[in-house]
């Protein structure tokens, strides 16, 4: 009986150390979901993609960010990832990033596949840095074990400094969309779905 007692004491106590840890330590708190991210991603200017198709293998997070959220460079800012807007569980940080660029994707007018067969090329992001501030990333895309493109990219948040959370959370869904226009404008990548 004791033994059952201590069982459910750590697991109540690991438990509550999870959902505290999922909470940025911020003094500002922007909660970011992939349900209200809507791409401003203009798919006319992209018509040379449409119907492409890529796999988007994986994200892969080497940022050293905490797993459900990132800050500021300074840290006072957290933007909390959720799943939806209503959702009070949080979404892992590659996991938001891979929902979010697949909308952005789509919206350019690719065909984003998890894992479809048959595609143009497989691709893989791997987050090097992430903050509101910038992301840094590479992209390398493969086909059948071959290396089509690798490149390294960098995207900025333009503004003045603020605490406003609509304005923090509209730039960091701006973030998004650099990164999807970022990769989509670069020649070198044109040419591999052409």
């Amino acid at each position: 009986m004791k033994q059952k007692r201590f069982v459910c004491f750590v697991a109540s106590f690991l438990l509550c150390m999870i959902l505290i840890g999922c909470a940025p330590s911020a003094s500002t708190i922007v909660s970011l979901s992939r349900e209200r991210y809507s791409p401003n991603i203009n798919h006319e200017n992209y018509t040379n993609y449409k119907d492409k198709v890529i796999l988007l293998a994986s994200i892969v997070d080497k940022s050293g960010t905490p797993n459900l959220a990132y800050y500021s460079p300074d840290r006072t800012v957290g933007y909390q990832l959720f799943y939806t807007s209503s959702s009070t569980i949080n979404q892992p940080v590659v996991s938001f990033f891979w929902y979010a660029l697949q909308k952005g994707f789509e919206r350019a007018g690719i065909v984003i596949t998890p894992g479809d067969p048959i595609y143009d090329a497989e691709m893989t992001i791997i987050l090097r840095s992430v903050s509101d501030r910038e992301i840094d990333f590479d992209v390398l895309c493969t086909k059948m074990g071959k290396r089509l493109y690798k490149h390294t990219y960098s995207v900025k948040s333009h503004g003045a400094p603020t605490n406003d959370v609509a304005v923090l959370e509209k730039r960091a869904y701006e973030m998004i969309d650099a990164m999807v226009k970022t990769i989509l404008d670069d020649p070198d990548f044109k040419k591999i779905l052409s």
